[in-house]
């Protein structure tokens, strides 16, 4: 098994990535259909809400996460059929869907200005009183930390 964190679009573009997350065995993707939705959770991530999530189908069932039976199931599968029971036409990769190129220009986004300021995000929020970051950042109208 291996895991990869794809971190940017060009390479999301080079593992012809089209949807979060995915898991493949043997290269095919475990889905024998592919479907996304509107996410609730993601309202807060680096693309502010505008990507969709993976839907899970298996035994006519929607899940947020790959089912473990679907895991299993897909590898079973390729290891003693070697072609899913119903083979799905693999979905064709032209470039990295709008919704994962937003995601990344918004992390991207998010990395330039966390590099821009004195301390982490994180830090930020316990590393001292809202009037003392301007030691650390300036002024609060540097825009270099979170003034909170």
């Amino acid at each position: 098994m291996t895991r990869t964190l794809v971190e940017s679009e060009e390479q999301a573009r080079a593992l012809r990535f089209f949807s979060s997350p995915t898991i493949r065995v043997n290269g095919k993707d475990i889905a024998l259909e592919f479907r996304e939705s509107r996410c609730e959770s993601c309202e807060s991530c680096a693309s502010n809400g505008t990507v969709n999530c993976r839907v899970w189908v298996f035994q006519e069932r929607e899940y947020t996460e790959a089912p473990a039976a679907m895991i299993v199931d897909s590898i079973l599968r390729e290891v003693y059929d070697g072609q899913p029971q119903s083979a799905p036409e693999q979905v064709p990769f032209e470039d990295v869907p709008g919704d994962l190129k937003r995601f990344f220009a918004g992390k991207a986004q998010q990395k330039a200005t966390q590099e821009s300021s004195c301390c982490s995000v994180v830090e930020q929020e316990s590393c001292c009183k809202p009037t003392e970051k301007a030691s650390c950042c300036s002024s609060p109208d540097s825009g270099n930390c979170d003034f909170k």
